[in-house]
């Protein structure tokens, strides 16, 4: 069997509004591209330092 070490789980504060896909993609939310852009830079630049020490 597979030992307690094994195992992993990514845990995310809870999103009263839903997904950032459904945000993005529901007609109840209404985002401008300006708005939509300014999400797009915010998830790269995290992505940028989760991964930074990557090679």
């Amino acid at each position: 069997g597979a030992s307690n070490e094994d195992f992993k789980a990514l845990v995310l504060q809870y999103m009263p509004l839903g997904s950032l896909e459904g945000c993005l993609h529901s007609g109840a939310h209404h985002l401008n591209l300006f708005q939509r852009l300014d999400i797009m830079v915010d998830v790269a630049c995290a992505l940028e330092y989760r991964h930074c020490d990557l090679k």
